[in-house]
């Protein structure tokens, strides 16, 4: 079985927020959930993912081209 890692994670009990797993137990440290990306983080991410996509097709095609 594969253990799981120590970090912040949905908190099952209150049915909001967020709760610490330590490695081995739940502990009782609770924080509210982190606010969803909005304005220019949002913004930045999408750039970020439009550029990856553009790379990627570009270098795509150069390989076609130094296999065809």
């Amino acid at each position: 079985m594969t253990k799981a890692l120590p970090g912040w994670y949905a908190d099952a009990r209150r049915g909001t927020g967020e709760r610490w797993f330590d490695g081995d137990r739940w502990t009782e440290v609770r924080r509210d959930s982190p606010a969803p990306p909005t304005g220019i983080a949002l913004r930045r991410g999408l750039i970020v993912l439009a550029a990856t996509f553009s790379l990627g097709i570009v270098a795509a095609g150069a390989l076609a081209t130094v296999l065809a």
